[in-house]
């Protein structure tokens, strides 16, 4: 879990901010029972910053592909759906709260690296307890300091 954290925060250093129209209709498209690896790709695709850190991510030492990665497709497929939620809703976060943190005196990496291992641990306390939604349970740990940036 927290080499799959770290290769992640390397990721978002190294990039431009993805589009919040397309991390909002990514986000819409995973949600969607009905949609493919294909429609998340072509969603995502129209992104380079957001393009660029999928690939990153999924060409990451924690996946261990034998081989490079070179399409969205593919990367959607190893990172699997709820990894790109998870990866999405990061890079949501970030973006939004990333202004507002740096003007209150909170290194917003260090903010971001603390929710994302919250989310994590609370998406895995879901699993164990059998929580029927644990990526609601991650959305939860995700956002559980927010009020640090709205104060």
């Amino acid at each position: 879990m927290y080499q799959f954290i770290d290769d992640v925060k390397k990721v978002f250093d190294e990039n431009l901010p993805a589009s919040s129209v397309t991390v909002t209709k990514v986000i819409q498209i995973i949600f969607n029972q009905s949609s493919s690896a294909r429609d998340i790709a072509e969603t995502i695709e129209h992104d380079p910053a957001l393009t660029a850190t999928i690939l990153k991510v999924a060409n990451s030492a924690y996946y261990g592909s034998h081989s490079t990665i070179c399409t969205l497709q593919r990367a959607v497929v190893v990172l699997g759906l709820n990894t790109l939620r998870e990866l999405v809703s990061a890079i949501s976060f970030i973006k939004s709260f990333n202004g507002r943190a740096a003007e209150n005196g909170i290194d917003p990496a260090e903010l971001w690296y603390h929710s994302v291992g919250v989310a994590k641990a609370c998406q895995h306390i879901a699993e164990k307890t059998r929580i029927e939604r644990p990526e609601l349970a991650y959305i939860v740990g995700l956002l559980h300091d927010i009020g640090k940036i709205v104060l």
